[in-house]
């Protein structure tokens, strides 16, 4: 049986009107690294605020394309505790899998 989900709307509507990471504009969307479908939770070092043109982005090439596109989602990532492994893929020591 699936966990329901627990929504914290008001930690989304602060990532929202933080702006997007990469380029700065007000209109961001709470991006999460690891995504709902899989069990990221709305939690601070899950979420990542971004425009909904680096949202897609990010969506298409992947996390470790995208942060080695942009220096500042690496840096966002190891200050909400991510790491890559050496087969490139994400992980988290608040999350037992990796992604």
């Amino acid at each position: 049986m699936k966990t329901k989900r627990k929504v914290d709307r008001k930690l989304l509507a602060e990532i929202k009107k933080a702006g997007c990471c990469v380029c700065g504009s007000p209109n961001a969307d709470p991006a999460h690294i690891r995504s709902v479908g899989s069990g990221g939770p709305d939690e601070e070092f899950n979420l990542i605020a971004l425009c909904r043109r680096e949202h897609t982005t990010q969506h298409q090439v992947g996390w470790k394309k995208f942060s080695e596109m942009h220096l500042i989602i690496r840096i966002e990532l190891e200050l909400r505790g991510w790491q890559f492994d050496e087969f490139g893929k994400l992980w988290n020591k608040k999350l037992r899998e990796k992604i």
